[in-house]
């Protein structure tokens, strides 16, 4: 992927200030899917909430500046799912002939096959990049979604009931101002680490409900079905 030429380039907003704290050093070095995609950029990775290989979930964030280009599918466990809520940065995750391009403030989802390299991803270099990830695995998902399959965006659902074993690529959106604040919030979490847990979760449980569910065209705000339809005829260009 090309770098866009830029006025310059924006700032990473990190916690760890280079160093990574002993627990989420360990996690990463306790992860070899992880620790193997981000090698070279180790010290921009931070576990917010969970664990995927213990609790089939994880939240991590991930906040570098790439010199190089990353192989950022190296990154994705074997069937699972992936919501990326895209800061900054130029990524993209291509299934087959569709891609989903992630740029500036956007969000997405994708799911890997049984053979998690049939998704292909990458994060350009000479960007600037700081994105959340929250990862799950199938079983997980669908103990969240049980119930709701019926109303849940298509290739979502056929990924879910196993009709496409390939994987799944979402449609990207933009963020709307209220989830791009959730984002943040995300990272800096309002409540004591006793409580933190329960918060993630609910977290996790409003980002699935706000993204991975049909909406009829009268429930989309005008304003944002502008953007997308600007920014669709943009990339057929």
């Amino acid at each position: 992927m090309k770098n866009p030429k830029a006025m310059g380039k924006p700032r990473v907003e990190t916690e760890f200030n280079g160093v990574l704290p002993g627990e989420e050093l360990a996690a990463l070095a306790g992860d070899q899917v992880e620790r193997g995609a981000w090698k070279s950029v180790s010290q921009g990775w931070k576990q917010l909430h969970g664990n995927f290989a213990q609790l089939g979930v994880s939240i991590e964030r991930h906040a570098f500046e790439a010199h190089e280009e990353i192989d950022w599918g190296r990154s994705f466990h074997e069937g699972s799912f992936e919501l990326c809520l895209n800061q900054c940065g130029l990524g993209q995750v291509t299934l087959q002939k569709r891609t989903a391009v992630f740029r500036n403030q956007t969000l997405g989802f994708y799911g890997a096959g049984e053979n998690a390299q049939s998704l292909r991803a990458m994060r350009a270099g000479g960007h600037v990049h700081a994105f959340v990830t929250v990862e799950c695995s199938r079983g997980y998902l669908e103990r969240q979604l049980t119930g709701l399959e019926e109303w849940l965006l298509s290739p979502l659902q056929a990924w879910l009931e196993g009709k496409d074993r390939s994987g799944v690529v979402g449609t990207v959106k933009t963020m709307t101002a209220s989830m791009e604040q959730l984002v943040r919030t995300l990272c800096h979490p309002p409540v004591t680490k006793a409580a933190r847990m329960l918060w993630y979760q609910s977290k996790i449980s409003e980002l699935l409900a706000l993204t991975l569910f049909e909406a009829p065209p009268r429930e989309i705000p005008v304003n944002q079905r502008m953007r997308l339809v600007a920014r669709e005829r943009a990339e057929q260009v």
